[in-house]
């Protein structure tokens, strides 16, 4: 994650685009991550990561996008939905373990100096 969101403050990387098959997992924390530092509220981050609970009923087509869960014998109706309670869960566990978002951000390596760096990249015109 830390790598990530450092690839994402060095503006020599833009344009640059983080996406995965339904944006609910590492890139959903990744974009938390990247709203937080941003400043944007719970609430904001919530309703944006929600979008992709109808990712796939919009594609219609979860037998296609869902082949690599044959191996591990997952409920697609399950694996695939992105639920306001678990981004909030997430949110309360980290907060919970490390006293804030920032205390885990701190703690693996993306300290304020970053966090500054990151704003500073995704802020500029």
């Amino acid at each position: 994650m830390i790598e990530v969101l450092k690839i994402i403050a060095e503006k020599d990387n833009h344009p640059l685009g983080v996406y995965c098959t339904a944006g609910k997992d590492r890139t959903g924390l990744v974009a938390m991550l990247t709203l937080n530092i941003l400043g944007v509220s719970d609430e904001d981050i919530i309703t944006d990561y929600v979008h992709s609970d109808k990712a796939y009923a919009e594609i219609n087509d979860k037998k296609a996008m869902v082949a690599s869960l044959k191996q591990v014998d997952v409920d697609p109706e399950i694996f695939l939905r992105a639920k306001p309670e678990v981004m909030i869960q997430v949110m309360n566990y980290i907060r919970t373990q490390f006293g804030s978002i920032n205390g885990f951000l701190d703690k693996y390596g993306f300290d304020e100096n970053w966090r500054i760096k990151m704003r500073n990249t995704l802020t500029s015109k």
